[in-house]
């Protein structure tokens, strides 16, 4: 996500500088050192302001303490690299088509019910953070029954509920590092409890970052949706992006995907010139689908209000309060 800085002239600077790192293949020229990579067919490349050579003008050059996955790490990356079997995203396995419960077009986040003197009954639906959910450290649930979740967050035990994975980048982290089998194991565990539906955790994609890094978060992206479908739990993709070639790989997976029946989209307060970069993203992802005949609904993160956004009516509105993060452009629209 980005996070906008401060009002003034020392934020002005900051944003300007940020911006040249954006990608924009319109009115950039490839970076020469693009041409020569190994990695340029998923990559596509970047097409930035700031003169590069590479991406790896990003490495930080200190691999004992960096934790981006980047070629200069050799052991590291080849053990990155294996996690996520590669970053193609042809090999992730199939998942079947799950039903979704119909739900509201605007439904609120509660991250506790501490304040609440009496079960919340207020909207159609509610939206937990994941993470509220499990337990921090060992990653097992905090709740055995429904009722206990209820009771937990003050809410009416037969509301439905959703989960979003949308965090800043530790719990996304402790979620990644649980394993395959644990991460199923915990889902089976959600789905007991009755939820309806979950946004897949956001791996984060940073402008400052090299590519690897990317390749690797759109790749785990894939891969925690598809274990959500197959232990029986609806899930919507989180669609994160850099660059114009991330954008036509999401569109190409889900257009060849039945089972990505909902895609999730973090929304910051867009930039000055930036209005309706909402609507933009929901398009990007959602034209070649719809040309197959598929309703793909998107289920957008709005911090703190639900501005004015030009958004499709099959458009699902989480609000949530405003929370800063890294600051990133990865879900800038190309």
């Amino acid at each position: 996500m980005l996070k906008l800085p401060e009002r003034g002239a020392a934020s002005t600077r900051s944003l300007r500088s940020e911006r040249r790192l954006w990608h924009d293949g319109a009115h950039h020229p490839l970076s020469l050192g693009c041409t020569r990579c190994p990695d340029r067919k998923v990559c596509g490349g970047l097409h930035v302001d700031r003169g590069i050579f590479d991406c790896t003008a990003f490495c930080c050059e200190n691999p004992r303490l960096c934790d981006a996955v980047c070629r200069n790490k050799p052991d590291d990356f080849a053990r990155r690299v294996r996690e996520v079997a590669g970053f193609l995203l042809d090999d992730v396995p199939r998942a079947p088509v799950l039903a979704v419960p119909e739900l509201p077009a605007l439904v609120p986040t509660l991250f506790h019910g501490d304040s609440r003197t009496a079960p919340f009954d207020g909207s159609a639906a509610v939206c937990l953070p994941l993470y509220k959910v499990i337990h921090r450290h060992d990653g097992t649930i905090r709740y055995e029954t429904r009722a206990d979740l209820a009771d937990g967050f003050r809410i009416v035990q037969d509301m439905p509920v959703i989960l979003t994975g949308t965090a800043a980048d530790p719990p996304l982290e402790r979620w990644w590092s649980l394993g395959s089998q644990r991460r199923r194991s915990m889902i089976r565990g959600l789905r007991s409890l009755g939820v309806a539906m979950v946004t897949t955790p956001n791996f984060s994609l940073f402008a400052d970052q090299p590519r690897w890094d990317d390749l690797h978060s759109i790749k785990r992206i894939a891969l925690v949706h598809e274990e959500f479908l197959n232990e029986g739990l609806p899930a919507a993709l989180h669609v994160n992006a850099r660059t114009d070639q991330d954008w036509s790989r999401w569109r190409a997976y889900i257009a060849g995907r039945p089972e990505v029946t909902h895609i999730a989209l973090s929304s910051p307060p867009a930039p000055a010139g930036r209005s309706g970069s909402i609507g933009m993203r929901i398009n990007s992802c959602g034209s070649p689908p719809l040309s197959t005949g598929r309703c793909i609904f998107s289920c957008v993160m709005a911090a703190g209000s639900c501005p004015d956004w030009r958004l499709p009516s099959r458009a699902l509105r989480f609000l949530t309060p405003r929370h800063s993060s890294r600051p990133s452009t990865g879900n800038r629209p190309s």
